[in-house]
């Protein structure tokens, strides 16, 4: 009785525990598969099965009812390649869709070889290989698959993958064409109608151009019948084709039906009919269409003349690409005859159309002389413009494709080529390009370290009063960088560089004034100088007055005007601000001691690697700050994602380790 009952345990067991096994119906699941997966071109499947196309496959539940019937059907080459086509038609997993295809392919199924071959061909999962593609395409063509019938005819015309054979393409087209392939038959068409891989012959060629039925086909066919050079003019045939190719939301046919109204190409002018074709091709942003309204509108040929109107509409045809537009709108601009003169965008719309014309090449170069800037919005073009001006010996533009060239803007990144530009430009007498190419020579950026050429270069640029030149030479005699240090000569440079306009010098000619280097000190006009640099924008400018005025250093103390000046200073990026603002909340000079905003600013300045902020927190591990600021910057390392170990009051190594880090 106990041996009875646990043997009925173990069935019910069976039963209910591996029921979906036991009570799997193959058939059943394979059909529902078939049902919502199988391909109209796989000739395995069921004669009652239509298949279902590419477009109107349900992929999640073909997805889920293929997995079951391949569960219940392992051995299924059919099925497998069905459960393939769904993940892959729903975009998911495509290694296993590769996997799945090369299964069912090892099992002869035909439709799997042939989407295994895309796979080859688009290089998915695995390297592009169009070799691979094309044996299996033509593999598979030889078994009989339209589809791959086409893609091998494909391969042969145009030599991919495979070495091209204008009578093994024209076989295997026609193959695919006598399956109904209109893609084959429209390729075949124009094999001969071009009569280079087989004899030109117009009648296979219009024959095959009608049973491909396309718009792009009838579009063909009604070019043929309007010029009358490979088929006998019949304006009659071509406005039925054009109107063909109309129906099927060509915009290229209503454009060219169009047209051809206007002009009487085919018959009497019919102005209203050929206008409003226009306007409906107009509406796709048909190019050749906006481009047609706008010298239309301009001439007041079936519509108002308007050149606003024109103009708008050559702008809109200039956007979609029409090279005559886009020249159209360049000489309006550059005239001032639409919107607002702009010799930037006149300058865009030149170099965009891509003409190389001495006439555009000229006008070009005179309007990057007259100051034409392309925004850094379209930097490929900027380029082009540059370039062409460069080629030209002006010296500015010479060094401006050098910048290009080296910050990869507009053009690949290639170091060799900036260099080369400015040498060009410093050649052809450009200061700027001395002051870039002494800067990269300083510091070994792009072309080896030469400070002795660098100084030279500045010495050059300078003697031509370039402000920037100025600034950086008085740098190096304040450094005594391969020339004696000169305080004197660096504070003349610096006057000069003011004089000629450098914002920066400012606050580096205050700062002698404020000190008493080589002048008597004299804090107001240090103040002044701090002021106008921090009023045209400075940072470091800001810093020194803000500072100054906060803790009153040579000055009458203002608070709340030297912490403006500080944190404006601060969020226009500079780096000393910051700084100063962490000590002056650490000492708590002048405000009350806070050292979770001691440690915000001193941690902002590190990350503009302020030196300052380096040598406190970095090289000598916090030495001199209070415990708390020590502590609220150890918190802020840790909130961003820090290990290690805190300690109270101080900065343990791997804190200082991750400081290292944090200043990059």
């Amino acid at each position: 009785m106990n041996g009875w009952k646990a043997s009925l345990l173990c069935g019910l067991s069976a039963f209910v525990l591996g029921g979906n096994l036991a009570w799997a119906d193959p058939a059943a699941d394979a059909r529902a598969c078939d049902v919502l997966a199988a391909s109209p071109h796989d000739s395995t499947r069921p004669a009652d099965v239509a298949g279902v196309a590419a477009d109107d496959v349900a992929g999640p539940a073909a997805v889920a009812a293929c997995e079951k019937a391949l569960a219940s059907n392992p051995d299924s080459a059919r099925i497998t390649f069905q459960l393939a086509r769904a993940l892959a038609l729903t975009g998911q997993q495509p290694q296993r869709v590769f996997d799945l295809d090369s299964k069912a392919s090892a099992a002869g199924h035909l439709m799997a070889t042939f989407n295994l071959a895309a796979s080859y061909a688009d290089g998915i999962v695995v390297p592009a290989d169009p070799a691979k593609a094309a044996e299996l395409r033509c593999k598979v063509a030889e078994s009989g698959i339209v589809l791959a019938m086409s893609l091998c005819g494909r391969a042969y015309l145009g030599g991919e993958g495979i070495a091209a054979d204008g009578a093994k393409a024209v076989f295997w087209l026609q193959k695919a064409v006598d399956g109904g392939d209109v893609t084959a038959a429209a390729l075949l068409g124009r094999v001969y109608d071009e009569g280079k891989l087989a004899p030109a012959d117009p009648v296979k060629a219009v024959a095959l151009m009608e049973k491909a039925g396309r718009a792009e086909d009838h579009l063909w066919l009604a070019h043929a019948y309007e010029d009358g050079k490979k088929l006998p003019r019949d304006p009659a045939k071509a406005i039925a084709h054009y109107e063909a190719a109309i129906r099927q939301g060509s915009s290229n046919a209503a454009n060219d039906l169009g047209y051809a109204y206007v002009e009487g190409l085919l018959g009497p002018q019919k102005l209203e009919e050929g206008v409003a074709l226009l306007k409906r091709a107009a509406e796709k942003n048909n190019m050749y269409a906006l481009h047609n309204l706008g010298r239309l509108s301009d001439d007041g040929k079936g519509m108002p003349k308007d050149a606003k109107a024109a103009a708008d509409f050559h702008e809109r045809a200039a956007y979609a690409g029409h090279i005559d537009s886009q020249l159209v709108v360049a000489k309006l601009y550059e005239a001032g005859l639409y919107r607002t003169k702009n010799l930037g965008t006149a300058a865009y719309w030149y170099v965009r159309s891509g003409e190389k014309t001495p006439e555009i090449k000229a006008r070009l170069i005179e309007l990057y002389k007259a100051g034409a800037t392309i925004p850094a919005t379209a930097p490929t073009y900027r380029f082009r413009l540059a370039e062409t001006a460069a080629y030209a010996g002006i010296p500015a533009a010479q060094k401006e494709v050098a910048a290009l060239y080296f910050d990869g803007v507009g053009v690949e990144k290639n170091a060799e080529k900036a260099i080369a530009w400015y040498e060009r430009a410093v050649e052809s007498g450009s200061t700027d390009a001395m002051v870039d190419l002494a800067y990269l020579l300083e510091n070994g950026n792009g072309i080896a370290k030469d400070l002795n050429r660098a100084v030279l270069l500045l010495e050059a640029a300078a003697a031509k009063d370039n402000h920037y030149a100025l600034r950086n030479l008085a740098r190096f005699y304040q450094e005594g960088l391969t020339v004696p240090p000169d305080e004197r000569r660096a504070f003349d440079l610096l006057q000069r560089a003011v004089d000629k306009g450098n914002v920066t010098a400012l606050a580096e000619l205050g700062y002698f004034f404020h000190v008493g280097k080589t002048v008597p000190a004299d804090p107001a006009a240090a103040m002044k100088l701090y002021l106008r640099g921090a009023e045209l924008g400075d940072p470091m400018a800001m810093n020194n007055l803000g500072y100054s005025l906060a803790v009153g250093e040579g000055v009458p103390a203002n608070l709340n005007e030297g912490l403006y000046w500080l944190y404006k200073g601060t969020m226009l990026g500079g780096d000393w601000a910051p700084q100063s603002l962490g000590e002056i909340y650490d000492a708590g000079k002048a405000v009350p001691f806070d050292g979770a905003k001691a440690a915000e600013f001193y941690l902002m300045a590190l990350k503009r690697k302020n030196t300052v902020a380096r040598g406190i927190l970095v090289d000598k591990a916090g030495a001199g700050l209070k415990p708390e600021t020590l502590d609220a910057i150890q918190a802020r390392l840790l909130k961003e994602g820090y290990s290690f170990t805190p300690a109270k009051g101080s900065l343990p190594p791997e804190a200082v380790q991750a400081l290292g880090g944090y200043a990059g």
